[in-house]
């Protein structure tokens, strides 16, 4: 009996298949739970961590000198004369300590949650109230199947000498200019001139401040 070329190809090719899927379908699965795995304890940061969490050990609003030191182990940059009155809540994808970096002669009052996906700057001598919150994280929605789609990151800069009074949320992408005060609950979601006074859903600018 002769075997055609195609009838041989077809013959050979569909018990390989077969096989090949057999064996690259635990293979694949193993190859993408392992990828998973090696992301989630690159997202732990081992050393953050278990600074953090001896921080969450102190009683809140005492040891605010204490908490910058401790915080400087764990990798965020903080400057001197800093006071930090309870643990900080951060969180984010990437290098998320090393993308905070917190002026000299700051006050931060907490809960305060800082979501650093993308760099947060605060300047020198900033005052911060409880239950804020810091976004850098947003998501396109051009999918009309999936409005929270990927995923977008951009800075968020608090400038030297403002006050950010409690329950304020303040959105991905904005700077808060110099010696500005943004009132109590306020939504900030553009940047907020140099010396002025901003407050409201969304804030807006209430007065121009002394200089």
């Amino acid at each position: 009996m002769v075997v055609e070329p195609q009838q041989w190809r077809e013959y050979a090719n569909r018990p390989r298949s077969v096989e090949t899927e057999t064996r690259r379908g635990p293979l694949a699965a193993a190859g993408r739970i392992a990828q998973l795995l090696l992301t989630d304890l690159y997202a732990l940061h081992p050393r953050f961590r278990l600074v953090a969490l001896v921080i969450r050990l102190l009683p809140s609003m005492m040891f605010g000198w204490l908490r910058p030191s401790l915080y400087r182990l764990g990798g965020v940059h903080i400057g001197p004369r800093c006071r930090v009155f309870g643990p900080l809540d951060i969180s984010g994808e990437g290098r998320i300590a090393a993308n905070i970096r917190i002026g000299s002669g700051c006050r931060l009052t907490t809960p305060l949650f800082l979501n650093a996906s993308a760099p947060i700057t605060i300047g020198d001598d900033v005052s911060i109230g409880h239950h804020v919150v810091l976004i850098t994280d947003s998501h396109k929605y051009n999918d009309p199947t999936n409005r929270c789609g990927p995923r977008i990151a951009r800075p968020v800069t608090i400038e030297r000498g403002v006050w950010i009074a409690a329950c304020v949320t303040i959105l991905p992408g904005v700077t808060i200019g110099e010696g500005s005060v943004v009132g109590a609950g306020s939504v900030v979601k553009r940047d907020v001139p140099r010396h002025t006074l901003v407050a409201g859903v969304p804030a807006r600018v209430v007065k121009t401040l002394n200089q």
